[in-house]
Formats: C-alpha cells, structure tokens, sequence
C-alpha cells in the first residue's frame, strides 16, 4: 500500500471516529442538558434538583389545579404564568440557589434548584 492510500484510509478512520464520538457526546450532552419537575398532585417531582451553569429546567403541568412557579429569595429567574398543563422552561446561566414556590399551594409546593 502506498503513502497517499495509508493517508487516505487513515483520515477516513479519523473522520469516523471523530464523527462517532460527537454522536456520543450530543447524546450525553442532550440527556445532561435539561431537568424536568413535575408539577403534579399538589407537589413538585423532585423539589430540589442540582445542575450545571446553562442546563434548563422544565416544570411540566399535569394537574387539574392551576399551579405556577414563582421565583422567590435573593436568586431570581423568569416565572411561569398560571397552569393546568403545559410546561415552563427556564436557563439558568448563574451558580447559585433558586428558591421557588406554586402561590395557589404554598405550604406544599415549594422547591429549589442548586446551580453549580
């Protein structure tokens, strides 16, 4: 085998295995990239959940009761408006910890999210 065919096949290796780990990588960025709390049964599922600057969290309305998350304490983020279904997304950019509540519930909606 001649030096341009051993380059040639060896970029073609190269360019399936870099093109096989960012596959991977996209995947694992994807699955590591978003949180989902559910706002279900007069309850946040998880209350607390911990996450890397730039992930998001959804909170996910599956109830017949109207909920909301609204931001409380000295971190803020973008509060949702009143649901009974839907979802609310926010980034959070920020290290720190996000306190939040559901104002129709509470003493039994409340949660927080740990920003790393």
């Amino acid at each position: 085998m001649g030096f341009a065919s051993r380059t040639c096949v060896l970029a073609l290796l190269l360019i399936v295995g870099l093109a096989a780990s960012a596959v991977g990588a996209e995947r694992h960025a994807t699955s590591a990239a978003a949180r989902t709390i559910l706002a279900k049964d007069i309850d946040f599922s998880p209350a607390k959940v911990s996450i890397r600057r730039g992930q998001v969290v959804t909170w996910r309305f599956l109830d017949s009761t109207r909920h909301n998350v609204i931001s409380r304490g000295k971190r803020r983020f973008r509060s949702s408006g009143d649901q009974r279904s839907g979802t609310h997304k926010v980034r959070f950019r920020r290290a720190g910890r996000y306190a939040y509540v559901c104002t129709f519930h509470l003493f039994s909606m409340q949660g927080v999210v740990v920003v790393r």
